[in-house]
């Protein structure tokens, strides 16, 4: 498998030799000697009219391998499996990125917890580019900031591409490079980082394979309550 220099994802190498629908949007694929496990994102690429492999058409992940020949994967919402050409169009790993902070503590000496506000982050700009960031609080591996929590009152995704919400507008678009706001707020013990990119983005295909570059963040930490 070679990682394309010149792009961010893997180059296709992996074979399709059948592929069969066991309905809810997933399906059994067969490819010999295939070496993957279960939750790795996959690309599929089709062939265009003079044969070569050219074209990323949409992204799903591996739920369960069955054998060193066979794996069921879920695709994306809106794909569509069924265009899929045994023999000609082939699959390629795509890789995600899980990158840690180290645990904030601004005022252990003051007997305090630690809050962080607000983020901001220098990225490049991209036409597509967005990934997640969690929060995670007093060394648990629970996201504080994660949509779903009831507790959570804004969004955990940075974008790296023009966001009108956001405000960034006018000649957004032509930059070179963008700050981006995250509105996030917790409190622990300690405060950590995670960057990375969220299931339903490693099944977007444009976001999957946007490449950017973070190159600086600014982060809002105070001195919060008293420690337990």
């Amino acid at each position: 498998m070679i990682k394309w220099s010149e792009n961010s994802f893997n180059q296709p190498s992996l074979f399709i030799q059948g592929i069969t629908n066991n309905g809810n949007n997933t399906y059994t694929i067969t490819s010999p000697n295939h070496n993957l496990s279960d939750n790795t994102y996959l690309g599929f690429w089709s062939s265009s009219p003079s044969g070569s492999i050219d074209t990323q058409s949409f992204n799903a992940v591996v739920v369960s391998v069955t054998s060193s020949s066979q794996f069921i994967v879920s695709f994306a919402t809106g794909a569509t499996p069924s265009s899929i050409v045994p023999g000609i169009w082939q699959m390629a790993v795509l890789d995600n990125f899980d990158v840690w902070t180290k645990q904030f503590q601004l005022a252990w000496s003051a007997n305090r917890k630690t809050r962080i506000g607000a983020q901001k982050y220098f990225l490049d700009t991209t036409t597509n580019g967005e990934f997640t960031v969690n929060i995670y609080g007093s060394q648990s591996t629970v996201s504080l900031d994660n949509p779903s929590s009831l507790s959570a009152i804004s969004s955990n995704i940075v974008r790296t591409c023009p966001d009108d919400s956001l405000g960034l507008n006018d000649n957004a678009s032509e930059q070179a490079q963008t700050w981006h706001r995250l509105a996030s707020s917790a409190i622990g013990d300690t405060v950590q980082l995670e960057y990375t990119m969220s299931p339903s983005q490693m099944l977007n295909v444009e976001i999957s394979i946007e490449p950017w570059v973070m190159y600086s963040t600014v982060l809002d930490l105070y001195p919060s309550r008293t420690l337990a």
